[in-house]
């Protein structure tokens, strides 16, 4: 269930805060290993309604954040074209739900 599993390229893998309160915004900060530019993301979660991610922001190392809103229920994945592009290597997620229960999250892909 860690973070690891929202890069891995498989869909059954998937990351849940185990041990964490409900109804919390949940962050993760990533770093990579060469500095990357996001133009566009896509997340999948189960497409259950209760742990779906309703809201996602993402914040680049300077501290640009941009945040998107994602419809619950659908188990595929919900692309995000981000109104500009940003660039990094240190990343900042920040993911809630519209219910008391925890997200499950199965994969992020990003386009440069």
């Amino acid at each position: 269930f860690g973070p690891e599993n929202l890069f891995d390229g498989d869909t059954q893998s998937i990351w849940n805060p185990q041990g964490e309160p409900s109804w919390a915004t949940y962050e993760l900060n990533f770093t990579t290993t060469t500095p990357i530019t996001m133009n566009a993301l896509a997340i999948k979660g189960l497409g259950d309604s209760v742990h779906d991610v309703q809201t996602m922001v993402v914040c680049s190392q300077d501290s640009t954040c941009l945040s998107s809103s994602f419809p619950t229920g659908k188990d595929s994945f919900l692309p995000w074209v981000l109104p500009h592009s940003v660039y990094g290597n240190s990343w900042t997620f920040r993911f809630a739900v519209v219910t008391s229960y925890q997200p499950f999250l199965s994969e992020i892909l990003y386009r440069g």
